[in-house]
């Protein structure tokens, strides 16, 4: 078993999470999960996602593993024995994950320069999935080609690097007909930078596609899905997108891409350095609207506003990981959790349905007595 799991730092957290979007039921499901995973992963982020409009307040779990917190180390299980529970490895869609955790550390390999950080989404929330232990994996890509390298990161090589992921995730060779799409996907983009998130829905039977999430500015949305042959009804789109620009500088495309390009897409609609709504207004106005529409309930949209937030580790009933790490430091720094809302997607189905999802979460910061904060590096987030 592990020795401290993250289910720890959630129990000892619970009381700041409104209950609107999680109930105790929920996050006993998340408990459950969250009992399999090491502790060390409360020092990079992690969070949740609800649907604001379903009354039931189920949610998912999700957490990052970064490569300046151990993330490679920790997805490849080169952690002491114990740290981590065996068990997650025990079916095969694991062995691939953790394969791919292998080559995100290992310095040769393409993953070790070109990813910076991997988020893991458990989709609890689902009826019948509460049991499962596979989860979708999404990483950001290219971004240390873009920190250290000259010159432009070619399409050649960005497909490259999607092609091999997917064959050491998945087991197997994309077809060709995947390829020629996700290499049309990336032709049509201005830059690559503007792919700041590829998803492989693990969690998904079935699935054979990645999940492809792009920063575009307004004039550049439809003109994206249209280049693309994006099966969907355009115009349909236009009131949506019309009503988004007046809040929002740049929108957030998701759309799964394999064999054919999806007619589902998703809009992440999110404000520049996560500001909460204490500091960002246009937060009230983007959930009234959304309540209006009945894709949020009133209680979703007052939990959520209510979330953002931090709050000062109670050293007497932390786990004991912080509690000695914060006792080493206390002449020097204070531990805090803060709290933000991360972004609210949009989807849109092929039925010309809409759904709305909250997604927040948590992070730990070490805050200086002399005003610097750090966030940790290392596992258990050990600064200094």
């Amino acid at each position: 078993m592990v020795k401290c799991p993250i289910s720890q730092y959630l129990d000892f957290l619970r009381p700041t999470i409104p209950k609107e979007l999680i109930s105790d039921e929920s996050y006993s499901h998340i408990g459950n999960m969250a009992s399999l995973v090491p502790g060390a992963l409360a020092f990079s982020a992690f969070g949740f996602e609800c649907c604001l409009g379903d009354r039931e307040s189920a949610a998912d779990f999700l957490f990052s593993l970064q490569k300046d917190n151990s993330g490679p180390e920790i997805l490849s299980g080169k952690l002491p024995e114990n740290d981590f529970d065996a068990s997650l490895f025990s079916i095969i869609q694991w062995n691939q994950v953790r394969y791919f955790g292998k080559q995100w550390a290992d310095p040769p390999s393409s993953l070790y320069g070109g990813i910076d950080d991997v988020w893991l989404e458990f989709d609890i929330s689902t009826p019948g999935a509460r049991g499962a232990k596979v989860p979708s994996l999404f990483f950001s890509p290219f971004i240390e080609y873009h920190q250290h390298n000259q010159g432009a990161l070619s399409v050649e090589k960005g497909l490259r690097l999607l092609e091999n992921i997917f064959r050491w995730v998945k087991g197997k060779s994309p077809g060709p007909s995947a390829i020629q799409n996700w290499r049309k996907c990336l032709e049509m983009l201005p830059s690559l930078k503007q792919l700041f998130q590829v998803g492989l829905m693990l969690s998904r039977s079935g699935s054979h596609s990645l999940r492809l999430c792009m920063a575009l500015d307004h004039e550049t949305f439809k003109r994206y899905l249209s280049n693309i042959h994006w099966p969907g009804d355009l115009e349909k789109l236009d009131s949506v997108l019309k009503k988004l620009s007046t809040l929002f500088e740049s929108l957030y495309l998701h759309v799964d891409v394999g064999s054919a390009i999806s007619g589902k897409i998703g809009i992440e609609c999110k404000f520049p350095k996560r500001k909460g709504p204490s500091r960002e207004p246009r937060w009230y106005p983007f959930l009234d609207n959304l309540v209006e529409k009945g894709l949020c309930l009133p209680s979703k949209r007052d939990g959520l506003l209510a979330f953002p937030g931090y709050r000062k580790t109670d050293i007497n009933a932390c786990p004991r990981p912080l509690q000695e790490l914060a006792h080493r430091l206390t002449l020097s720094h204070s531990s805090f959790f803060v709290r933000t809302i991360y972004h609210v997607k949009l989807v849109y189905r092929e039925t010309e349905t809409w759904e709305a999802k909250g997604y927040f979460g948590i992070n730990h910061l070490w805050k200086g007595l002399w005003g610097d904060n750090e966030t940790g590096c290392g596992k258990w987030g050990i600064i200094g």
